[in-house]
């Protein structure tokens, strides 16, 4: 599986380096048990990080129940020699709960610092319910997060710097009377939640459906960059939009004509079509060849 789902309120009990290194550990255990057998030599390269680093960590992760239980596992390996293994069992959060996150490995792979990506992975779990939009000022978050205000704030801090990397966008809005600051993730690798019905491109029934998903990523990116919660994926529509915008084509006909929508929902892929002045498909519409 391509992606991983974290207990928000544990993760919240870490700074982002954990957050971090904990979300590469998830993706070296089982997607069902949450088993692992990964080397700490193998997940610090994983992580970009020192083993010493790993250790300490790993006891941290047990501390707040991301990692449930150790144990050592006793071995030979081929010449013989009696070798120790260590084996974790990772928490796995309660699909009925819908207290966690859902991100992609690909963010974790991504040339960006790793306390950077730790500290969106933070801010994704103080975001309201089923969206990637936060309203805390940066003091607030200094205040809920275990990092420093002077660390977060400012053209060198955390947060512009996330801002710089195309993880998240600021923009100011009217809420409750008051002008405030609307933080915004718009990496297409941290999902908003089961309800967007996002495909797993490993399980057999969807394995052929990766160019759809490329196409509703860049959708979504694109409905997230101008403030608009994204609709929900449509293969059936999806095929509608692929026969006239792809890639590039795609991006700037929706980068042209979402901004006037900015703040709304859009509830399906449908007004999306609508926007590119396109109908869908007519599942029952076939071609007659009539042969002389």
């Amino acid at each position: 599986m391509n992606y991983r789902r974290l207990d928000k309120n544990k993760l919240l009990k870490l700074n982002n380096n954990q957050a971090f290194v904990y979300a590469c550990f998830s993706f070296k255990s089982d997607f069902n048990t949450g088993d692992s057998h990964v080397k700490q030599e193998t997940l610090a390269e994983f992580c970009r990080c020192s083993t010493s680093k790993i250790q300490d960590y790993i006891s941290v992760f047990k501390d707040v129940g991301l990692i449930l239980s150790t144990k050592v596992h006793e071995y030979k390996d081929e010449n013989g020699l009696p070798r120790r293994a260590n084996e974790y069992k990772l928490d796995i959060p309660d699909l009925t709960d819908s207290n966690y996150l859902t991100i992609r490995k690909s963010l974790l792979e991504k040339d960006i610092p790793a306390n950077v990506i730790g500290y969106v992975l933070l801010l994704k779990c103080l975001c309201l319910n089923q969206t990637n939009t936060c309203l805390y000022t940066l003091l607030e978050l200094s205040n809920k997060l275990q990092i420093g205000y002077s660390t977060l704030k400012g053209k060198n801090g955390l947060h512009q710097k996330a801002i710089d990397y195309g993880l998240i966008t600021d923009d100011k809005i009217k809420y409750e009377g008051k002008t405030i600051t609307r933080h915004t993730i718009i990496d297409s690798n941290i999902l908003l939640g089961e309800g967007l019905n996002i495909p797993d491109l490993n399980l057999k029934e969807h394995r052929f459906e990766k160019s759809y998903v490329e196409q509703y990523d860049i959708i979504r990116s694109c409905c997230l960059k101008h403030k608009i919660f994204p609709p929900k994926y449509d293969k059936s529509l999806l095929s509608s939009i692929m026969r006239y915008y792809q890639d590039e084509t795609l991006k700037m006909a929706l980068n042209q004509r979402l901004p006037k929508f900015n703040g709304d929902i859009i509830y399906s892929l449908d007004y999306i079509l609508k926007i590119l002045n396109l109908s869908p498909i007519s599942p029952n519409k076939e071609e007659t060849t009539i042969i002389l």
